[in-house]
C-alpha cells in the first residue's frame, strides 16, 4: 500500500514537473505580415504630423513669395516655423534662424549680384550674397532636421500609433503611391516621400518599395506585443536605413544636376541660376541630417563633404568658387558624390540611376 501510494505520488510528481515545463517555455508564433497597410486608424492618430506638416508647406510657400520680387512677410514666417521648430533639432535650428532673418531682409525685389556684394533675385530664384538659396537650407534641412528627426524620437518610445505617425511625417499615406503625381494617384506623395519615390526604379527593390514593405511590418509587429520586438526593430532599423540612403542618393541627385548645368558650353542666367538652385538643395538634404542621432552618416562625414562643397559649416561660404573656377570646383561636386558613395555603399550603378527623376522617366 505505501509502494502504491510512493508510484502514485511519483507519477503526480512527474507530471506536475513537466506541466510547469511547458508552461516557462511558450513558443511564440511567428509573426503574420498582412499584404497591406491598415489605415482604420490613420486619420485619427496622425494630426499632429499633419499640422507640422502643413505649417512647413505653408512655410515654404511664404518663402518663394522671395523668387519673384515679392517681400517675405517676417510674421508668417515666424508662426509657421514655430510648429515645425518644435520638431527641429537644436542644431538645425541654431543653424537656420539667421538663414530665415537674412531672406527675409534680402526679399523685395533687389538683385543678386554675382560678384558676391549682394544678394537678391536671380533667374527665378532668391540668393543670399554667397550664391545659396536660403529657402532650400530651410526646407529641405529641415526634411531631415524635423521631419527624419521626429520619426526617430517616435520610435524610440513606440505604441500602437508609431507607424501611422511616422507615414504620416514621411509625407505618405497608407495607399503608398510611390508616386507625387496627382494625376496618375489620388493621395500623391509629398515632402520626403516624394523624394524617395523619386530614386526609386519601382522594381521591387528601391528605397520606397522597401519602406513601404517593412512599415507593413512594423504596424504587425507593434500590434502583436512585445513579443515581435525582434521584427519592430528589425522593421525600424529598415525603415531608418532606406529613408537616409535616399536622402544621400537625393544629395547626390543634385550634384549631379550642378555638374551637368555648369558644363554647358554656353551659361546664361537662367542656367547658372538654376544650378545654384539644384546646389543649395544639395546642401539643404545632407546639412539637415546633423546631430541627428540615429543615422549612418557621422557628423564628421557630414562636416568633410560640406567642405567639398565649400559650405564647411560655421564658416564663410566659398559657394561663387563653383562660377568663378568651374573646372577646378566641380571636380570637388565629383568628389562629394564619391565619398557619399563610399560611406553608403552605393554600387556605380546606383550613383547612375540617382541622376534620374523615376517618377518623371516611367510617367507613374
Amino acid at each position: 500500500m505505501k509502494l502504491s501510494t510512493l508510484f502514485v505520488l511519483s507519477l503526480s510528481g512527474i507530471a506536475f514537473f513537466s506541466c510547469e515545463e511547458s508552461a516557462t517555455e511558450p513558443e511564440n508564433q511567428p509573426l503574420v505580415i498582412p499584404t497591406s497597410y491598415d489605415a482604420s486608424q490613420f486619420e485619427a492618430n496622425t494630426s499632429a504630423q499633419k499640422l507640422v506638416l502643413t505649417d512647413l508647406k505653408d512655410l515654404s510657400t511664404e518663402m518663394k513669395q522671395g523668387r519673384s520680387g515679392g517681400k517675405v512677410d517676417a510674421s508668417i514666417i515666424n508662426s509657421k516655423y514655430a510648429t515645425v521648430e518644435t520638431q527641429t533639432t537644436g542644431y538645425y535650428d541654431n543653424v537656420i534662424q539667421p538663414v530665415m532673418t537674412e531672406l527675409i531682409q534680402i526679399s523685395g525685389g533687389q538683385r543678386f549680384n554675382p560678384d558676391g556684394s549682394q544678394g537678391g533675385v536671380y533667374g527665378s530664384y532668391l540668393f543670399n550674397k554667397h550664391g545659396i538659396e536660403n529657402e532650400q537650407l530651410i526646407e529641405k534641412g529641415l526634411f531631415g532636421a524635423a521631419l527624419y528627426n521626429h520619426a526617430t524620437k517616435l520610435a524610440n518610445t513606440p505604441d500602437a500609433t508609431t507607424a501611422d505617425k511616422m507615414v504620416a511625417i514621411m509625407g505618405t499615406t497608407p495607399d503608398f503611391p510611390n508616386s507625387n503625381n496627382g494625376n496618375n494617384v489620388t493621395n500623391p506623395d509629398g515632402f520626403m516621400a516624394n523624394y524617395i519615390a523619386r530614386r526609386d526604379k519601382n522594381d521591387g527593390n528601391g528605397f520606397y518599395t522597401n519602406i513601404k514593405s517593412n512599415y507593413i511590418k512594423l504596424q504587425a509587429a507593434l500590434k502583436g506585443g512585445s513579443a515581435y520586438n525582434t521584427e519592430r526593430d528589425e522593421a525600424f532599423d529598415a525603415i531608418f536605413d532606406n529613408w537616409e540612403k535616399a536622402n544621400a542618393a537625393t544629395t547626390i541627385n543634385y550634384l549631379h544636376s550642378v555638374i551637368r548645368k555648369l558644363s554647358a558650353t554656353s551659361l546664361d542666367e537662367s542656367t547658372v541660376s538654376s544650378a545654384m538652385h539644384s546646389f543649395s538643395e544639395a546642401v539643404g538634404f545632407l546639412h539637415g541630417f546633423k546631430s541627428i542621432e540615429r543615422k549612418v552618416i557621422t557628423d564628421a562625414q557630414i562636416d568633410e563633404t560640406l567642405t567639398l562643397m565649400n559650405v564647411t559649416p560655421n564658416e564663410t561660404p566659398t559657394t561663387l568658387n563653383i562660377l568663378s573656377s568651374p573646372v577646378a570646383e566641380l571636380i570637388k561636386m565629383q568628389q562629394a558624390i564619391t565619398k557619399l558613395q563610399t560611406i553608403y555603399g552605393f554600387t556605380d550603378q546606383q550613383i547612375e540611376d540617382f541622376k534620374k527623376n523615376w517618377i518623371s522617366e516611367q510617367g507613374r
